[in-house]
């Protein structure tokens, strides 16, 4: 079932949600390297292109990560839809989602060459250029769709610039519970707005828990979540919101216009 040859591996990588935890990254580029380049058979089962066939024990065995942080890693990787995965009593087929993004690729020998057709006439110039034309449409298509992938990523997630502030301001790296704090970002987000919560996050690291002695000894994602509110009106000069407030949100518009630059 191995590969041979290389794969290809943007720079991008290391602006990717999960590149801080070495054993998901780790794993996930294994996933990339043993993933099929084109579809095979194996004992009967169909094996596509970007999947490859494998357990855990192999796992564990052929990259040298324990089997508790190789579920971890699966689960990670599952959560941000990186990678699928089909079970059975034998073994286990994992599909690397999207992996003609990592790793489309031009044919070089679709062209054709002048040699007889099978209707016996020869291939002229014309459908020869015809083939050029086709194969440099389909790499300039190829092409955009990667940037257009790689731009998407251009827009840091909210989890990587709590992190970044996180370290900015306590020195280490923040250890995210990943499942829970992006959902409750991924609330925020469809609550305020995405550059709201960005500002959210400045302002906690940088003015709300310097004041808030609770905050400061517990900064995560879970109590800028609870602290939210009254972080905002402090943030705005007015008193901590009532739960009636926080319940219907009528003045979104005056928090989306505080100042946490």
């Amino acid at each position: 079932m191995g590969n041979g040859g290389w794969v290809k591996l943007h720079r991008k990588i290391t602006e990717w949600e999960w590149w801080d935890d070495h054993n998901t990254t780790r794993l996930f580029i294994y996933f990339i390297t043993k993933a099929n380049h084109q579809d095979k058979k194996w004992r009967g089962v169909d094996i596509k292109r970007g999947q490859f066939i494998s357990s855990l024990d192999k796992l564990v065995k052929q990259t040298g990560i324990p089997i508790q942080r190789i579920r971890t890693g699966i689960k990670r990787l599952k959560s941000t839809n990186e990678i699928t995965s089909k079970s059975t009593t034998q073994f286990t087929k994992y599909t690397v989602n999207n992996y003609e993004l990592y790793q489309y690729e031009q044919h070089d020998n679709n062209i054709q060459t002048n040699k007889p057709s099978t209707n016996g006439q020869p291939t002229t110039n014309k459908q020869l250029t015809t083939n050029k034309k086709e194969k440099k449409d389909n790499k300039e298509k190829n092409v955009k769709k990667t940037t257009d992938s790689i731009e998407s990523v251009d827009k840091i997630t909210l989890i990587k610039h709590f992190g970044n502030s996180f370290k900015d301001y306590f020195g280490h790296e923040y250890h995210a519970n990943f499942g829970k704090d992006c959902k409750l970002l991924k609330k925020l987000e469809d609550h305020y707005g995405y550059e709201t919560v960005i500002k959210g996050i400045t302002y906690f690291f940088k003015e709300y828990i310097k004041n808030n002695e609770f905050s400061h000894e517990n900064p995560d994602v879970g109590i800028m979540s609870v602290k939210w509110n009254s972080m905002i009106s402090q943030g705005s000069g007015k008193k901590a919101l009532t739960k009636q407030q926080k319940k219907f949100q009528d003045n979104i518009k005056k928090i989306t216009e505080i100042d946490l630059d």
